[in-house]
C-alpha cells in the first residue's frame, strides 16, 4: 500500500534569526508529516495548491489538508514540490514501481 500526504518543516522557536535559520542539524526546524490515507495500487489524483502563505493538498477530491499562516519571512531555503518513488527498504527481492499518467504544473 502507498501512503500520501504533505511533509512540511516548521520553525521550532520563532525568535530564531540570521544564520541560525540555516541550521538543519539540530532542533531549529521540526518536521510535520500528515498521512492523508492509503491509496493502494489504483490510479489516484493528488493536488497541491500554494499561494498567499497557504498550502492545500488534496487526494482524490475527497480528503484535504491545509497549512495556513505559513511564515515565509524566515524561510531560508528554496521551495519545491516533487513527485517520485522514495522506496525505503533493504529487504532482498523488494521492488517498487510507479507510473505517472499526467503531471501538470501551473504558476
Amino acid at each position: 500500500m502507498v501512503t500520501y500526504g504533505p511533509h512540511k518543516k516548521s520553525l521550532v522557536d520563532e525568535s530564531t534569526s540570521g544564520f541560525d535559520l540555516f541550521d538543519v542539524y539540530n532542533n531549529t526546524w521540526a518536521d510535520i508529516k500528515v498521512n492523508l490515507c492509503y491509496v493502494g495500487y489504483e490510479t489516484f489524483d493528488f493536488m497541491i495548491s500554494a499561494s498567499d502563505a497557504r498550502i492545500e493538498v488534496q487526494l482524490n477530491e475527497d480528503e484535504s489538508y491545509v497549512y495556513e499562516d505559513i511564515s515565509l519571512d524566515k524561510w531560508p531555503f528554496e521551495n519545491y514540490f516533487k513527485a517520485g518513488n522514495y522506496f525505503q527498504t533493504r529487504d532482498e527481492g523488494a521492488y517498487a514501481k510507479e507510473k505517472f499518467y499526467e503531471l501538470e504544473v501551473s504558476h
